[in-house]
């Protein structure tokens, strides 16, 4: 971690949409009931979409999942061979995001072939192969889970030493 910063809490913001958002995303957005978004989800968008590495920390249902969905639906409508992998730490809310994309892809007309798609450890192993819209052109994604254990728990760092460098 390079930086770290602690604020004091602040009453929200709403902030009109980037000008980089496609106005069909923005549109979306809008039909899925966010008129407008909130100051940290804007922020946020920001600094992802200029590539930037982000943390967002706030309450839970507090918005911040729109904080990467805003960048990663531009960058889709923008460019048909772009691809984005969402890995979520317990399976019931990668479902439930996977719900909220199927919803937002699904109101715009130039993501009509865009296949969000979870693949977890309940996934038969026929489903990679069926796969080609949602894993074209990415490479397969395998994960050790007490490799992915360790990386998030300082203890294990030297019991996985093999397996993640640090």
């Amino acid at each position: 971690m390079r930086h770290v910063a602690e604020l004091a809490p602040q009453a929200g913001q709403p902030r009109s949409w980037p000008t980089w958002a496609q106005p069909e995303v923005v549109r979306a957005f809008n039909d899925y009931g966010i008129g407008r978004p909130w100051s940290h989800q804007y922020r946020a968008a920001e600094l992802a979409h200029a590539g930037r590495h982000v943390v967002l920390s706030t309450g839970t249902a507090s918005g911040k999942s729109l904080a990467y969905q805003l960048p990663i639906l531009n960058a889709l409508a923008a460019d048909p061979r772009a691809r984005a992998l969402y890995l979520s730490p317990t399976k019931a809310l990668g479902h439930d995001q996977l719900r909220t994309a199927h919803a937002l892809t699904a109101a715009i007309p130039r993501l009509a072939d865009v296949a969000p798609t979870a693949y977890d450890g309940d996934s038969p192993p026929r489903c990679a192969a069926s796969r080609g819209s949602a894993l074209g052109g990415c490479f397969p994604i395998r994960t050790w889970f007490i490799c992915r254990y360790c990386a998030t728990m300082p203890a294990g760092r030297c019991f996985c030493a093999d397996c993640v460098s640090w």
